[in-house]
C-alpha cells in the first residue's frame, strides 16, 4: 500500500533524526486539522491548480509551526499527488510507532463509561494481555448488555454479556442435541 511506503520512509527518518515522538503528535495534529477542513484538502490535491501553489499553501499554513521534516513531508506527499492518503498514512506511522515504542492503543466498548478505576483496573489487565504499555480508549454502546469488548491491533476480546448468552445458548444446544442420542 502508499500509505505504508510513505510511513516507513518517515518513520526511518524520524527514528535517525530522533525525531520521532514529535513527528508522531504533529502528524496527529495535522490529521485533525485536515478533517476539520476537508476543503483545504481537495484544495492541495486539486491538479488544476499548479504545484507550486499548493506547496506554498502549505509553507505558509505549517512553516514554523511544526517541525521541518514533517512541513517537507506534507510537501512531497502534495507535489507527488498523495496527500489525500495522509488519514492513511498517519496510521501507518503511528503503528511503525506504536511498535517501536512498545505501545498498544486499545479500544474498551462498554454499555457505561467506565470508572476511572476501572478504567485503570482493565487497563493494566490490557496490558498483561498485550505485553506492551496501554493507552486505553473507552468507547460506549449503549446497545450493549453488560461486560466489555476490548479490541487492538487485529485482535478482539469479548468479554460481553451478549456473547457470553451466545455461548451458553450454544452450550444448552449441544447438550440438549447431545442427550437425546
Amino acid at each position: 500500500m502508499v500509505e505504508n511506503i510513505y510511513a516507513q520512509a518517515l518513520f526511518e527518518l524520524a527514528r535517525e533524526e530522533k525525531i520521532s515522538d514529535r513527528v508522531v503528535q504533529e502528524m496527529k495534529t495535522v490529521e485533525s486539522l485536515f478533517a476539520e477542513n476537508q476543503d483545504y484538502v481537495r484544495l492541495l490535491a486539486n491538479p488544476a491548480i499548479p504545484v507550486r501553489d499548493r506547496v506554498e499553501t502549505l509553507r505558509a499554513a505549517f512553516d514554523g509551526r511544526l517541525h521541518p521534516t514533517v512541513t517537507h513531508f506534507l510537501m512531497l506527499l502534495t507535489e507527488k499527488g498523495r496527500i489525500s492518503h495522509f488519514s492513511g498514512i498517519v496510521r501507518a506511522f503511528v503503528r511503525l510507532y506504536n511498535d517501536a515504542c512498545g505501545i498498544a492503543d486499545v479500544t474498551a466498548v462498554t454499555a457505561v463509561a467506565l470508572s476511572p478505576q476501572l478504567a485503570e483496573r482493565l487497563r493494566e489487565k490490557a496490558q498483561r494481555l498485550t505485553g506492551k504499555t496501554v493507552r486505553l480508549k473507552n468507547v460506549v454502546d449503549p446497545s450493549m448488555l453488560g461486560g466489555v469488548i476490548l479490541r487492538w491491533d487485529d485482535t478482539q476480546v469479548d468479554a460481553s454479556v451478549k456473547r457470553r448468552l451466545q455461548d451458553l445458548r450454544r452450550q444448552i444446544g449441544q447438550t440438549v442435541i447431545g442427550s437425546e442420542s
